[in-house]
Parts: C-alpha cells; structure tokens; sequence
C-alpha cells in the first residue's frame, strides 16, 4: 500500500492505489481507471481565508500532459466536471467520498477548481474571486491506476 500526500491551496492530496488486476475474461490488462475525490483544506488556509471554508466546489478534471503551471493548455478539454456543495470546518477532517470520476484511460490526471466560499461563482462563470481558494496545477495531480478506483483527497 503506497501513501502519498501532496499539499495545495485548497486540497491535499494522497492515494492508496490498489493493484492493477487483470480482465479475467480475456487476460489483458484493463484500459481504464477511475478516481474516488474526497475533500479537505490545508488548517493554515482556514485561518486566514477571512470567511468559513464552506461553499461549492467548481472543479473539472484534466490530462496532466494538458495542465502547465499556470493551468490548462489552450484547448485542453476537461475529462470530467466536479460540483459540489462542500462545509470543510477547520481543515482537519475530509469529507467522505463524493464523487467518482468517469472512467479515465490515462495514467495522470489533475484536479483544477476553486471552492466559492462566498457564493458568487455562478454569477461570474464560475471563476474564483480573490477570496476563494484554489486548487494549484502542479500539486494536485493524481495517478489513475488501471482497472481500480483510487481514492484521493
């Protein structure tokens, strides 16, 4: 079992792959993979958002090979969209598991979003304002494990 814990603005992230079975009915190895997202945020980010960590998540899955530090490439299609209504507290408890990706046929994915902790982001396309937290490109990048559903946070 491999931990990982990769600390962001908004989420940390960890994953427990599982290992990668083969397709008993034909002897391949599976071509897809899937991930179990679960939310938290960092305490020291809670302390001084100014606001409680609490509001919907805007989020939407990318290839890793599309996202550069400042975000995703120019015509990068997201994989998956994420929404959900999120009371995070302090930090120091994750959510339960709250969504499952579609299944992906890639080896590394990333989680880009904000949490719109003072209710505007619908009335601005869903883009953060400068009180909201976000994800950051390079620390919040998954391994999808063929054939499993890895749970990150």
């Amino acid at each position: 079992m491999t931990r990982r814990l990769i600390p962001i603005a908004l989420l940390a992230a960890c994953s427990t792959p599982k290992a990668e079975p083969l397709d008993e009915d034909t002897g391949t190895l599976p071509e897809t993979g899937q991930i179990a997202i679960r939310y938290t945020i960092d305490p020291d980010i809670v302390d001084v958002m100014g606001e409680p960590a609490r509001g919907v998540f805007y989020g939407q899955i990318f290839d890793a090979d599309e996202v550069t530090a400042l975000g995703p490439e120019e015509g990068a299609e997201p994989l998956d969209a994420i929404e959900h209504a999120l009371d995070l507290g302090d930090g120091s408890v994750p959510t339960e598991i709250l969504h499952t990706s579609v299944p992906i046929g890639l080896d590394e994915v990333v989680v880009l979003g904000f949490l719109d902790s003072d209710g505007n982001g619908s009335d601005m396309d869903y883009e953060p304002d400068g009180g909201d937290p976000v994800t950051l490109p390079g620390a919040n990048e998954f391994d999808v494990e063929m054939g499993s559903t890895v749970s990150v946070t």
